[in-house]
């Protein structure tokens, strides 16, 4: 198995390859070895005192070996041809976080032999888990059915690769391992973005009028009960005559134009597959961007990093969620490793998934090398669900990036490296915003002099920011949890901690507890009230 496709790995840690175990025989058939010295026995035995009926069960194990050997010999013969031929269809309904979905594979048996016990073991990028365990009995010239049931874990663009199979010779003798690749590219998005179907963002500029009961309906002033409401808002009485939960419907109040950063460093996508501080952020964000909406506040989104800054073109949150995700896979210059290790696991990545080798050395010059990866991406199966690769033809380094997000290799960082907080002010103070949400695993820590004097900069302007800060074990449901959470992040953050609470509000958040955090994010300030101030 290789360290990369390992999910306890983690995008931030560097592991040295290590080799594939070869495949096991059946534990349960005799070994050529066994038949082959217990034949010698009887021959011995039946030599030494002339017996014809010891010679005789003597003969038989060999008999079998060579019977065995010749088996083979016709089974692996033909392996160079690929025996096993097959298609994916992918799932019709869209991935979500924590769901099972299965997708249909279709095995060809094309050769005129059987090939008997054949075992199949999925092959996947960490964002998907499964049993992944298949064995069947493969006869001469069939086709194969099945299906195989995968369990999303992160939101963003996972790829199932296809199969590694081991054919087992009769008598499980000396077993032959390939691998069958068939790529496919799927989105997951996250658990609480199915909640943004129902309520497409769309602009408003001014409240709906309040419903009239007499002219609107007898539950004109009523609406459906949607996650992030308060439970105390639930009307008893109308819920149970619609056999549905109901909540008082009241004018929004407008809040003002919003701005969501979210920080794209490789700290950002580290982690366990599924439990990095990204995939908490969205599972966070559908949730904020549904408040805002109802609150009829102009929300974007928007993303910083230490070489520029990301703006999402799109109006719904799922498809900035998706270009968001896409980060995963792009290191900064001042993360990346030597172009020697990244080539080294590239190669390795390419060899285990799709069993195609790579020369080990490429040419100086950076055109040449950009050609030399153009060819080796050519000889690779098409993934389905993914556009044609376009490679650079000028920059080696943004062509090795491209061919890891192609693949879904995700390229381990180094320390120390740069902060994009820098660019985010920067921009704020060229177009700056009412409210801006920040969540950052503020890793690494920007200096603190220049911080201090850009935020007394933008706090001039009226800008106020909702620092996000990540609460890993949900502290907040604890007695005494926040005061715990503050003091572990003014260790982890020093001075920075009362820089950031100066500027505006800490709120400490968890995809599960968010819903209690947003009223306090959304309250309006009164006049003269200091924002740093937190409510016990």
């Amino acid at each position: 198995m290789s360290p990369f496709s390992d999910p306890l790995s983690g995008a931030g840690k560097e592991q040295a390859p290590r080799r594939e175990k070869p495949a096991h025989a059946d534990p349960g058939a005799p070994s050529l070895t066994l038949l082959t010295l217990g034949g010698l026995v009887f021959l011995a035995a039946g030599a030494v005192l002339l017996r014809a009926d010891l010679l005789i069960p003597g003969l038989i194990p060999f008999a079998w070996a060579g019977w065995i050997r010749l088996r083979e010999r016709m089974l692996f013969s033909s392996l160079h041809e690929d025996p096993l031929r097959g298609m994916v269809i992918p799932p019709e309904d869209d991935l979500v976080v924590g769901r099972p979905f299965v997708i249909r594979c279709r095995l060809e048996h094309h050769l005129p032999i059987p090939l008997g016990s054949v075992s199949l073991e999925t092959r996947f990028c960490p964002g998907l888990s499964s049993a992944g365990h298949f064995r069947f009995d493969i006869p001469a010239a069939c086709e194969l059915p099945f299906e195989v049931e995968l369990i999303p874990v992160r939101p963003g663009p996972v790829w199932f690769y296809g199969f590694s199979i081991v054919i087992r010779a009769p008598l499980g003798a000396a077993p032959r391992e390939y691998v069958l690749s068939l790529p496919l590219m799927l989105h997951a998005q996250p658990a609480a973005a199915q909640f943004l179907r129902k309520h497409p963002q769309v602009e408003q500029t001014q409240p709906d009028r309040r419903p009239i009961p007499g002219q609107d309906g007898e539950f004109a002033e009523l609406r459906p009960f949607s996650p992030g409401d308060p439970p105390r808002a639930i009307i008893p009485s109308a819920s149970l005559r619609l056999q549905k939960y109901v909540i008082q419907m009241s004018i929004p109040v407008v809040v003002g134009k919003w701005s969501v950063q979210v920080d794209l460093s490789p700290s950002t996508f580290s982690g366990v597959a599924g439990y990095s501080p990204f995939d908490h952020y969205a599972a966070g964000l559908p949730l904020l961007f549904h408040s805002l909406q109802q609150a009829q506040a102009p929300v974007g989104l928007a993303g910083y990093h230490e070489d520029g800054l990301w703006h999402s073109r799109h109006p719904r949150i799922r498809d900035g969620l998706q270009d968001l995700s896409r980060f995963r896979y792009r290191t900064p210059v001042s993360a990346r490793l030597s172009w020697e290790e990244r080539w080294g696991r590239f190669r390795s990545w390419v060899l285990w998934v799709f069993g195609v080798g790579t020369p080990e050395l490429l040419p100086p010059g950076p055109e040449d090398r950009c050609e030399q990866i153009g060819r080796i991406m050519a000889r690779l199966p098409r993934i389905q669900g993914m556009q044609p690769l376009e490679l650079s033809t000028t920059d080696p380094d943004l062509a090795l990036e491209q061919c890891c997000a192609y693949t879904g290799l995700e390229m381990p960082t180094r320390a120390p490296r740069g902060s994009g907080m820098s660019h985010l002010l920067e921009s704020l103070r060229r177009a700056p915003a009412p409210h801006v949400v920040v969540f950052s695993p503020w890793d690494p820590l920007p200096e603190t002099a220049p911080l201090a004097a850009q935020l007394s900069h933008l706090a001039k302007k009226g800008v106020r920011f909702h620092w996000m800060l990540l609460d890993e074990s949900q502290l907040t449901l604890r007695p005494h949890g926040r005061d715990l959470l503050d003091l572990e992040w003014q260790i982890k953050l020093g001075p920075v901690l009362e820089l950031l609470r100066q500027s505006g509000s800490v709120h400490y958040y968890h995809p599960l507890t968010l819903s209690w955090e947003l009223p306090r994010l959304l309250r309006p300030v009164a006049p003269g009230r200091p924002g740093s101030h937190r409510r016990r």
